[in-house]
């Protein structure tokens, strides 16, 4: 999610942007991670549910200027996570 201004509403975006996306692609030239849409939302909600606190090593972050909300996923998790891109494919 993310806003314009401290004080504005939050919008939609990422993974729960409405759109047509079923997968992320994250990494650089040397190791990626294909991550389904539904699974980011699935841990999402289990880190929130739990507070906003570690699950895993996950753990949601807000931007320093309050603009904008995520989690972080260890690269451990994200392994685990990670689709095959010949099954995709």
């Amino acid at each position: 999610m993310e806003r314009h201004y401290v004080t504005g509403p939050w919008v939609y975006s990422g993974i729960f942007k409405s759109d047509n996306t079923r997968y992320f692609l994250t990494g650089d030239i040397d190791i990626y991670w294909i991550l389904s849409k539904d699974d980011l939302i699935k841990l999402y909600d289990k880190i929130d549910s739990n507070g906003g606190c570690l699950i895993n090593g996950c753990r949601l972050v807000k931007a320093q200027r309050e603009t904008s909300l995520g989690f972080i996923i260890p690269k451990s998790v994200a392994d685990k996570m990670s689709l095959d891109i010949n099954n995709l494919i």
